[in-house]
């Protein structure tokens, strides 16, 4: 069993066929199908079944079980290769975060690619789901990771990073604002309270059913009556612009990147701080990049 009949595998999994996957991997399709077979003499099992007159696949209950083994098999076999083996061939960089969804932070990126380019170089900004951005420090599919945690949720946050070999560092606590648009009603307001919101739409980002605790947001979602979620961060600002939804966070926006459209208003009630911070796994040691980007977060979250 090799990577490269694994990478085979995925790929004809993603796409949905042997000709399509051939194609995205730039191989011929019988070089394809002359590795899968061996796969599956190898294991001495049928991994996937050929619809001849659709031309689709259809993965067995074996294949499916060794999808899952192989793309954590292949995600590993990559880190290693980037972490090491392309670090010793070349001046090679990679740098890679994860984060929940903030401004400060693609700017950050931003400076840093700016300052970090050479001849060779992979860098990676994923925004995420608070448990994905996590997951991703613990697998070190990212060196770091941004999120917030919230003082209700703190106790069971950290001891969930710390059961993950996880440390957490906190950049800056932040009294809640909410988000709104130039033209929006609220801006009549020096400051809001939560019964000043009760008759316009929330808007925040949808995350897992079952994980509370991980919500990018400070108050229970339950809580309100008029309610829209959105997985990206460009669409709540879009929504935000042009209704007269709002959102709560930090009240930091980057000038750099934009948002001129949309203002901060504090929010006077006594409603707990945002904790925004990084973490990494506690035995991973802080590499120039990782105190780079750090530092730029730092001075951004500063400028607000």
């Amino acid at each position: 069993m090799t990577i490269k009949q694994l990478t085979y595998l995925l790929e004809i999994s993603k796409c949905g066929s042997l000709n399509k996957a051939a194609q995205s991997l730039y191989v011929t399709q019988p070089n394809i199908t002359k590795a899968i077979k061996e796969l599956e003499n190898e294991l001495n099992t049928t991994l996937f079944y050929r619809n001849t007159k659709s031309k689709s696949i259809t993965f067995t209950p074996e294949g499916i079980e060794l999808l899952w083994y192989a793309k954590s098999l292949t995600e590993q076999f990559n880190i290693i290769e980037n972490r090491f083996i392309k670090k010793l061939n070349s001046n090679y960089q990679k740098f890679s975060v994860s984060t929940q969804h903030y401004s400060f932070v693609v700017a950050g990126f931003i400076n840093f690619i700016q300052n970090k380019m050479s001849n060779n170089f992979e860098f990676i900004l994923r925004e995420e789901k608070t448990h994905e951005v996590i997951e991703d420090v613990r697998t070190q599919k990212s060196s770091l990771g941004i999120l917030f945690i919230s003082e209700e949720a703190q106790p069971f946050t950290k001891n969930y990073l710390n059961a993950k070999n996880i440390e957490f560092f906190s950049l800056k606590k932040f009294n809640p604002h909410v988000f709104v648009r130039k033209d929006h009603p609220l801006t009549k307001y020096k400051s809001v309270t939560m019964e000043d919101l009760k008759n316009y739409p929330a808007v925040f980002f949808e995350q897992e059913v079952n994980a509370v605790n991980f919500y990018e947001e400070l108050l229970n979602l339950k809580s309100y009556t008029k309610l829209i979620k959105v997985t990206d961060r460009g669409t709540i600002y879009n929504i935000i612009q042009h209704t007269d939804a709002y959102n709560i966070g930090t009240g930091n926006i980057v000038k750099e990147i934009g948002n001129d459209s949309i203002v901060t208003i504090p929010i006077s009630e006594n409603i707990p701080k945002i904790d925004i911070g990084w973490i990494k796994l506690k035995n991973v040691a802080l590499d120039e990049n990782m105190k780079f980007f750090i530092n730029v977060c730092k001075d951004y979250l500063k400028s607000e």
